[in-house]
């Protein structure tokens, strides 16, 4: 079962992924990555406080929609999500720049903001 750290190295992997990708060219995983940079953070948020890891979407879900904290990056989550999913499911969805620089410091960072919290406790 992954914990923390693992959750956390894959929310950066996945981050490193989204800065070398040609964004111009292939947006639709840029944004991609960016939410699976997110989902990783939420995971890690849910391993350190209930010791618990996601089943999957459904199951991270229902968490985002229990947990105070959870909720408050509900919006920012469900973007990237949503972005994510006509990226890979309804062609030829296609990203500008600025909508991805929106993505990556509004939503994802407003995410890793709301969580650091919990990666800084003991």
């Amino acid at each position: 079962m992954p914990g923390v750290n693992a959750h956390l190295g894959q929310a950066e992997h996945n981050l490193k992924l989204y800065d070398q990708l040609d964004k111009k060219s292939f947006s639709d995983w840029a944004a991609t990555a960016l939410f699976y940079s997110a989902l990783h953070y939420v995971d890690a948020f849910i391993f350190k406080t209930l010791n618990a890891n996601p089943s999957g979407h459904a199951n991270r879900d229902q968490y985002l929609n229990r947990i105070a904290e959870l909720k408050k990056i509900r919006p920012a989550y469900r973007t990237l999500k949503d972005s994510c999913h006509n990226a890979r499911y309804v062609p030829p969805t296609r990203f500008t720049a600025e909508e991805l620089t929106e993505m990556r410091h509004n939503d994802l960072e407003s995410i890793v903001t709301q969580l650091k919290v919990a990666f800084d406790a003991p």
